[in-house]
């Protein structure tokens, strides 16, 4: 009787622990970033009961305009609430099986505020409707007629309001249609995750603008890097040699002395490799990072610590575990790195904005049924990252780069007639694959905006997508 026991209890210590291991993988799966993180069954049901005669509030943009008005409770399915594909990334999903996602699971409690009336708030965004749509339009259509697997996030540059941010996977997002599409879109990679907040990529090129912001506040702007003797090569500690140029046009030059002008001109690796491993060293590199609010750690589970949003917690990460390899490419935005397209819109928006970084802001207030407002907390800026100086000089260097990219001078005017300064700048950032696929962006920016197009798994160059930067630079002058 012993023995079987003994036998019995060690049974049931293998049920409890794979209970409790099915329950862990059960919530790593859960827990993902919210804008992917469905509700979990018994939360839902918990709340199904007070929503079954309330009507969803509706969702406006900035300018009043409607982006989503539900007409019916959820659970009348022959009434359901459609939400633009511009949008499906950024609202989410509200079913009566599978739960609610992204700002519709955020929500929520707003949503469904009025039990009285049978309506919920409204809630209204910083988002303008006009260019979330054109900025989806141009995902679609992508670069000649191609669509763009990726996103577009546009900021306010003064105030770190969020105009645009758009997100599309290789096939359009129906929410409405996710009781009867669920089993095929699960079965697509990434296929709810929002790419500008929850899909953190090396940024490629786009990083050097914080390398070069830690050269010049170091006193390194006028460093020259000589590239005769190395054709796209650099050699640490005078022996190790690192092969860093993937273009051809690139690789096949020999550019002579390099400064930081023609560094950024033609995105040479090879100069924010050398200036990071021989100038500024991994103690400035690490320091920049984190001014830009980067992590330089990462939790003992192997995840990203998030940088909270409130409507989101942005993953990112730069890492300096394998030596001077590993800082060489750092500085030039591949290596230990990864950082969500949102983030790097916040670091353009930084040297936009004369070096100060504002919070990113979505949300804009909730309108209660009685009429009654509710503004959105703004969260407390960090300090800023960089001298305004810094800034100045460094667009002063990416206006220049900005007419490299699009080949002439957009001719942009404000309301006041002035004429509007353009810089840009474009990254690639490699896979690790002996193919070309890799991660394309272009960020544009001027004092008052700055548009970021990421591409993810193209052939494409960032270069590519100028013509989309152009159409909503011209739509953000002409409004």
């Amino acid at each position: 009787m012993i023995k079987n026991s003994r036998i019995h209890n060690k049974g049931m210590i293998l049920w409890g622990i794979l209970l409790i291991l099915v329950f862990a993988v059960g919530c790593f799966l859960k827990s993902g970033y919210i804008f992917c993180k469905y509700e979990d069954s018994a939360e839902f049901a918990q709340n199904e009961a007070r929503r079954q005669g309330v009507i969803e509030g509706d969702i406006i943009d900035r300018n009043g305009n409607i982006i989503m008005k539900p007409t019916a409770p959820v659970k009348e399915k022959n009434e359901p609430t459609v939400v633009h594909p511009a949008y499906s990334h950024l609202l989410g999903f509200n079913s009566t099986g599978h739960g609610r996602s992204a700002l519709r699971k955020l929500c929520y409690e707003d949503l469904y505020s009025d039990l009285e009336t049978g309506k919920g708030a409204t809630i209204q965004l910083t988002i303008d409707d006009n260019l979330q749509s054109k900025a989806f339009d141009y995902i679609k259509n992508g670069v000649d007629g191609s669509p763009i697997r990726g996103s577009i996030v546009v900021l306010d540059a003064k105030t770190g309001d969020i105009l645009t941010m758009t997100s599309r996977n290789y096939m359009d997002f129906e929410p409405e249609t996710i009781d009867e599409n669920y089993k095929k879109y699960v079965t697509i990679n990434e296929f709810f995750l929002n790419y500008p907040t929850d899909v953190p990529e090396a940024p490629g090129s786009v990083y050097k603008l914080v390398t070069a912001c830690a050269a010049i506040e170091k006193g390194y702007e006028n460093y020259i890097y000589n590239d005769v003797n190395y054709n796209g090569k650099y050699l640490i500690d005078g022996k190790e040699e690192l092969t860093i140029y993937n273009h051809k046009a690139v690789r096949e030059n020999v550019f002579g002395d390099i400064n930081m002008q023609l560094a950024l001109d033609s995105s040479l690796n090879t100069y924010f490799a050398s200036l990071g491993v021989e100038k500024l060293g991994e103690g400035v590199v690490r320091e920049y990072a984190k001014k830009f609010l980067i992590s330089t750690s990462r939790p003992k589970n192997g995840g990203y610590e998030r940088l909270d949003l409130g409507f989101a917690k942005l993953p990112s990460y730069i890492g300096f575990n394998y030596g001077k390899f590993n800082l060489a490419s750092l500085c030039y935005g591949q290596g230990e790195l990864a950082v969500t397209p949102l983030h790097i819109a916040m670091i353009g928006q930084t040297i936009a904005n004369d070096g100060n970084m504002k919070m990113p802001s979505l949300i804009d207030k909730v309108i209660y049924p009685d009429g009654s407002e509710q503004l959105s907390q703004r969260l407390t800026d960090p300090p800023a990252p960089i001298k305004a100086e810094t800034a100045q000089k460094l667009k002063n260097y990416l206006v220049n780069t900005s007419m490299g990219i699009f080949r002439k001078d957009l001719g942009l005017t404000d309301k006041e007639g002035n004429a509007v300064r353009v810089y840009s700048k474009t990254g690639t950032a490699e896979l690790g694959r002996n193919d070309d696929i890799c991660h394309a962006y272009l960020m544009c920016m001027t004092d008052d905006y700055v548009v970021l197009i990421s591409s993810n798994r193209t052939y494409a160059s960032g270069s590519s997508h100028r013509d989309i930067a152009e159409g909503l630079l011209r739509t953000l002058y002409s409004e």
